[in-house]
Formats: structure tokens, sequence, C-alpha cells
């Protein structure tokens, strides 16, 4: 039991290791945290990221009911 404890802490620490490593300002000299740079243009393509999502869902779900059979 205190092996899977020390497992999970080991396996939480590395996993939320990146949050507490950048968790940093960006250097501006009012303190404010917000990026004055405009965001991305992701918003475009998230129409097909969620068809290609769907579709590789559904061809794994295809792919494993042909196992059980």
């Amino acid at each position: 039991m205190n092996n899977k404890i020390s497992r999970l802490y080991f396996l939480c620490l590395f996993l939320l290791n990146d949050f507490i490593i950048f968790a940093q300002g960006d250097g501006n000299e009012d303190g404010d945290l917000e990026n004055p740079d405009p965001a991305l243009p992701i918003d475009g393509k998230l129409i097909w990221l969620g068809i290609i999502g769907i579709v590789f869902a559904f061809y794994i779900y295809k792919r494993k009911t042909k196992e059980v059979l």
C-alpha cells in the first residue's frame, strides 16, 4: 500500500512539474499577467479538428469490435 502511494506522489510530481516550473510572469513592469499579443488563429480549424476526432474515434471503435468478433 505504501509503495502505491509513493508511486502516486512521484507520478503527480512529474505530471505537475510543468506547471510549477513555468508558473512565472511575463516580466511586465506593471505586473499584469495578461498578454497584449493577439491569440493564435486556431478558431477556424476547430471544426476540422472535431471532425477528425470523431472519425478517429469511429475508426478505433470499429477496429475494437472486429477484434472481439
